[in-house]
């Protein structure tokens, strides 16, 4: 069962490389109006394809309590050499929290111990995303 679903999991994941714009568009749709935090990871190949995507975390209105550690245990598990994350701001705003520029700044420590590389954190809301990397702020 577990391969079956590994297969279908893949036939449904784009073939070409995502971009930025799709990406946060695509993750809008998911989170963007989620009445709680939710964290999300996407995994990706060298080639910027998708490998897998993943919910790691679900929080309160406004908050979330992740570790590096559990958006790690599967990019490790993958063998996945890049990884995107995403939250959401129930509450509407773009702006990234001294809590967010924390978190990524020791995500991206703990994914170079291991080979990962952090290529973007992104903040969504309903209508618009931030990422981090076209801010400096990763």
């Amino acid at each position: 069962m577990e391969l079956g679903a590994r297969k279908i999991e893949r036939e449904s994941m784009p073939k070409e490389q995502i971009s930025l714009s799709q990406l946060g568009k695509h993750l809008i749709k998911k989170i963007g109006n989620s009445p709680q935090e939710k964290l999300v990871a996407v995994y990706l190949d060298n080639g910027f394809h998708i490998i897998k995507e993943s919910t790691i975390f679900i929080g309160t209105v406004d908050s979330a309590t992740v570790h590096p550690r559990d958006v790690l245990r599967e990019g490790l598990r993958l063998s996945a050499p890049q990884v995107i994350i995403c939250h959401n701001h129930p509450g509407g705003s773009l702006s990234a929290s001294p809590e967010d520029e924390r978190f990524s700044e020791r995500l991206k420590k703990c994914c170079e111990l291991v080979g990962i590389n952090l290529v973007d954190h992104i903040i969504v809301t309903p209508h618009d995303f931030l990422s981090f990397k076209a801010q400096d702020l990763i």
